[in-house]
């Protein structure tokens, strides 16, 4: 009599776990129905193709590129160009990336990314010629014209907060100059002065390869 007590007992609580999990499931299924899909906001779909010069990757976006798309390809040249890329060599290799059919930039848009990059390229190209002149300066010039220096460098970092666009350029600028260590004035200021010369190049190439 125990046994068989105890096996209905047994019963019964396994009854009760299916009915349970049977109305976990309902409640998933529920609100699986019941709630809207989620969905990932400004995801865009991208393929990848061989540029022509060094086998860079290039990812393109499917459907019409936007000018985002455009100063980011841009820059990837740039940069490829600038930092003397090795090119690629060999056969084997996929076919060249396609040209893109850019559609209508926003001329106020596009002026005002430009109009940033030039101010980049200036204030750039202004500050490696004063770095230039620091070994040649009187001992009591020295710290008035590396405190202009430095000023110049802040804002450059202001102009990189600003416009997306010149971001990386100023802050591998600002990289290369802290990252400068040499024995004396003359090689600090020659380190330096290539460093500010260089984020001008790549300021005045981005500007004009996105016109």
């Amino acid at each position: 009599m125990g046994k068989l007590i105890e096996g209905q007992k047994q019963s019964k609580r396994a009854r009760h776990a299916t009915e349970r999990r049977s109305l976990d499931v309902n409640w998933h299924v529920w609100l699986f129905v019941a709630l809207a899909a989620p969905v990932i906001a400004g995801a865009r779909l991208l393929r990848s193709e061989r540029s022509a010069a060094t086998g860079r990757l290039v990812f393109v976006p499917v459907g019409s590129p936007t000018m985002k798309d455009r100063v980011r390809m841009a820059a990837a040249e740039v940069w490829e160009r600038t930092l003397v890329a090795p090119l690629r060599v060999g056969t084997g290799w996929c076919g060249d990336a396609l040209a893109l059919s850019w559609p209508m930039a926003d001329p106020a848009r596009l002026g005002e990314i430009q109009q940033y990059l030039r101010e980049v390229s200036r204030e750039a190209d202004g500050a490696a010629a004063v770095v230039r002149a620091l070994p040649k300066a009187s001992p009591s010039k020295i710290p008035t014209l590396a405190a202009g220096v430095h000023a110049t460098l802040e804002r450059l970092l202001a102009i990189g907060e600003s416009e997306r666009a010149a971001h990386a350029i100023v802050t591998h600028l600002r990289h290369e100059i802290d990252s400068t260590a040499a024995a004396d004035l003359p090689g600090m200021a020659r380190a330096q002065a290539v460093a500010y010369g260089a984020a001008a190049v790549r300021a005045r190439l981005l500007a004009d390869a996105i016109s």
